[in-house]
Protein backbone atom coordinates (compact mmCIF):
# COMPACT_ATOMS: atom_id res chain seq x y z
CA UNK A 1 0.00 0.00 0.00
CA UNK A 2 1.40 3.82 -1.15
CA UNK A 3 -0.44 5.90 0.95
CA UNK A 4 -1.42 9.78 -0.42
CA UNK A 5 -3.75 12.41 0.69
CA UNK A 6 -5.84 14.16 -2.14
CA UNK A 7 -6.91 18.01 -1.75
CA UNK A 8 -10.17 17.54 -4.26
CA UNK A 9 -11.39 14.41 -4.29
CA UNK A 10 -13.19 13.25 -1.38
CA UNK A 11 -13.75 10.10 0.49
CA UNK A 12 -10.77 6.62 0.12
CA UNK A 13 -10.24 5.08 -3.09
CA UNK A 14 -7.98 3.61 -4.30
CA UNK A 15 -5.89 2.91 -7.22
CA UNK A 16 -5.05 -0.82 -8.35
CA UNK A 17 -2.78 -2.68 -11.16
CA UNK A 18 -5.48 -3.96 -12.78
CA UNK A 19 -8.17 -3.99 -16.12
CA UNK A 20 -10.32 -5.70 -14.42
CA UNK A 21 -10.85 -8.56 -17.37
CA UNK A 22 -9.09 -11.34 -15.98
CA UNK A 23 -9.31 -14.08 -13.19
CA UNK A 24 -6.17 -11.91 -12.14
CA UNK A 25 -8.20 -9.02 -12.14
CA UNK A 26 -10.66 -10.21 -10.03
CA UNK A 27 -8.23 -11.13 -7.71
CA UNK A 28 -6.85 -7.50 -7.79
CA UNK A 29 -10.62 -6.09 -6.81
CA UNK A 30 -11.02 -8.41 -3.88
CA UNK A 31 -8.68 -6.56 -1.09
CA UNK A 32 -10.60 -3.12 -2.40
CA UNK A 33 -13.93 -5.02 -2.28
CA UNK A 34 -13.18 -6.11 1.39
CA UNK A 35 -12.07 -2.69 2.55
CA UNK A 36 -14.99 -1.36 1.71
CA UNK A 37 -17.18 -3.86 3.35
CA UNK A 38 -14.73 -2.84 6.84
CA UNK A 39 -14.95 1.13 5.93
CA UNK A 40 -17.67 3.38 5.86
CA UNK A 41 -15.25 6.04 4.34
CA UNK A 42 -14.06 3.91 1.53
CA UNK A 43 -15.60 4.78 -1.65
CA UNK A 44 -15.20 1.28 -4.25
CA UNK A 45 -16.80 3.90 -7.06
CA UNK A 46 -13.84 5.84 -7.08
CA UNK A 47 -11.42 3.28 -7.08
CA UNK A 48 -9.74 2.73 -10.67
CA UNK A 49 -8.33 -0.53 -11.82
CA UNK A 50 -5.92 0.20 -14.53
CA UNK A 51 -2.39 -0.37 -15.71
CA UNK A 52 -1.81 2.31 -17.51
CA UNK A 53 2.30 2.39 -19.05
CA UNK A 54 2.72 6.34 -18.34
CA UNK A 55 2.20 5.62 -14.21
CA UNK A 56 4.59 2.63 -14.34
CA UNK A 57 7.54 4.84 -12.08
CA UNK A 58 4.82 4.73 -9.39
CA UNK A 59 5.41 2.65 -6.43
CA UNK A 60 2.16 0.64 -7.32
CA UNK A 61 2.93 0.17 -10.79
CA UNK A 62 6.91 -0.36 -9.87
CA UNK A 63 5.93 -2.90 -6.74
CA UNK A 64 3.29 -4.67 -9.26
CA UNK A 65 5.61 -5.35 -12.17
CA UNK A 66 8.81 -6.50 -9.18
CA UNK A 67 6.72 -9.18 -7.23
CA UNK A 68 6.15 -12.49 -9.08
CA UNK A 69 4.68 -14.37 -5.89
CA UNK A 70 1.74 -11.67 -4.34
CA UNK A 71 1.71 -8.80 -6.75
CA UNK A 72 -1.28 -6.74 -4.91
CA UNK A 73 0.11 -3.31 -5.26
CA UNK A 74 -2.39 -0.17 -4.57
CA UNK A 75 -1.98 3.24 -3.73
CA UNK A 76 -4.75 4.15 -1.28
CA UNK A 77 -6.19 8.42 -1.78
CA UNK A 78 -7.82 9.48 1.31
CA UNK A 79 -8.99 13.00 0.58
CA UNK A 80 -7.70 15.87 3.36
CA UNK A 81 -11.39 17.39 3.20
CA UNK A 82 -14.22 14.45 4.11
CA UNK A 83 -16.29 11.47 3.32
CA UNK A 84 -19.67 12.00 1.23
CA UNK A 85 -21.95 9.54 2.02
CA UNK A 86 -24.57 7.52 -0.35
CA UNK A 87 -27.10 10.23 0.44
CA UNK A 88 -24.57 12.98 -0.15
CA UNK A 89 -24.07 13.64 3.44
CA UNK A 90 -20.84 15.31 4.24
CA UNK A 91 -18.19 14.40 7.35
CA UNK A 92 -15.48 16.55 7.83
CA UNK A 93 -12.70 14.16 8.22
CA UNK A 94 -10.80 14.36 11.59
CA UNK A 95 -7.49 12.72 13.27
CA UNK A 96 -10.27 10.26 15.12
CA UNK A 97 -11.68 9.37 11.26
CA UNK A 98 -8.06 9.01 9.90
CA UNK A 99 -7.18 6.07 12.90
CA UNK A 100 -10.34 4.05 12.31
CA UNK A 101 -9.55 3.89 8.59
CA UNK A 102 -5.66 2.76 9.35
CA UNK A 103 -7.45 0.40 11.77
CA UNK A 104 -9.76 -0.85 9.24
CA UNK A 105 -6.81 -0.65 6.49
CA UNK A 106 -5.49 -3.58 9.05
CA UNK A 107 -8.18 -5.48 9.33
CA UNK A 108 -8.89 -5.78 5.83
CA UNK A 109 -5.31 -6.68 5.59
CA UNK A 110 -6.15 -10.07 8.13
CA UNK A 111 -9.28 -10.64 6.22
CA UNK A 112 -7.81 -10.62 2.52
CA UNK A 113 -4.89 -13.02 4.05
CA UNK A 114 -7.68 -15.11 5.89
CA UNK A 115 -9.21 -16.27 2.43
CA UNK A 116 -6.24 -16.93 0.69
CA UNK A 117 -5.21 -19.25 3.15
CA UNK A 118 -1.96 -17.05 4.34
CA UNK A 119 -2.42 -17.24 8.11
CA UNK A 120 -0.06 -14.24 9.60
CA UNK A 121 0.13 -16.35 12.52
CA UNK A 122 -2.57 -17.25 14.90
CA UNK A 123 -1.38 -14.77 17.53
CA UNK A 124 -1.23 -11.96 15.60
CA UNK A 125 -4.53 -12.69 14.48
CA UNK A 126 -5.90 -12.80 17.75
CA UNK A 127 -4.40 -9.40 18.59
CA UNK A 128 -5.95 -7.66 15.78
CA UNK A 129 -9.52 -9.26 16.14
CA UNK A 130 -9.55 -8.76 19.77
CA UNK A 131 -8.75 -4.86 19.40
CA UNK A 132 -11.11 -4.89 16.95
CA UNK A 133 -13.98 -6.06 18.96
CA UNK A 134 -12.96 -3.89 21.86
CA UNK A 135 -12.70 -0.59 19.23
CA UNK A 136 -16.33 -1.99 17.73
CA UNK A 137 -17.66 -2.43 21.39
CA UNK A 138 -15.89 1.69 21.91
CA UNK A 139 -18.11 2.82 18.94
CA UNK A 140 -21.27 0.95 19.39
CA UNK A 141 -21.40 2.51 23.19
CA UNK A 142 -21.03 5.82 21.77
CA UNK A 143 -22.98 5.75 18.63
CA UNK A 144 -20.64 6.61 16.47
CA UNK A 145 -21.58 4.22 13.28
Amino acid sequence: IDLHAHSTCTNSFVFANSDGTSQAGDLEMLFPRLLAVNDRTFSLQNTKFCKDPSKLGTGRRAMGEFLTVAPHCYTLEVSFFCAVDGKGRVTPYTEESYIELGRNLVLTFVDFYKLHGMNPGPQALSNVEGKAEDRQEEMDGDNVR
